[in-house]
């Protein structure tokens, strides 16, 4: 809980910091390497392609909002098994026609 209160809560502050220096040069690094491990899977048609913020909230945001709901005591799924629905929910979401 206290690892996933500092992630969301911090959330505004990171967008800031990744603005600058040496942060914002990791994640354009590592976003890079993202889009270039997805590439070929999306010219073979197995994930759809989608702009970069789209694809990032299908992904995300449904997580963030489990997230928020659990630290508030508002669930009562068992994590594991919301964990298992929200990636085949974000797969349906993103899986191409040769998927």
């Amino acid at each position: 809980p206290d690892l996933a209160r500092f992630l969301l809560s911090s959330r505004e502050a990171e967008v800031v910091l990744a603005t600058r220096g040496p942060l914002r040069e990791l994640n354009r690094a590592f976003f890079g390497e993202i889009e270039a491990w997805l590439e070929p899977h999306r010219a073979a048609g197995r994930i759809r392609t989608l702009p970069f913020d789209v694809h990032h909230a299908i992904l995300l945001g449904p997580c963030q909002e489990l997230a928020r709901l659990w630290l508030a005591g508002r669930t009562t799924t068992d994590l594991e098994v919301a964990a298992g629905e929200l990636a085949a929910a974000a797969w349906n979401a993103l899986k191409g026609a040769r998927a």
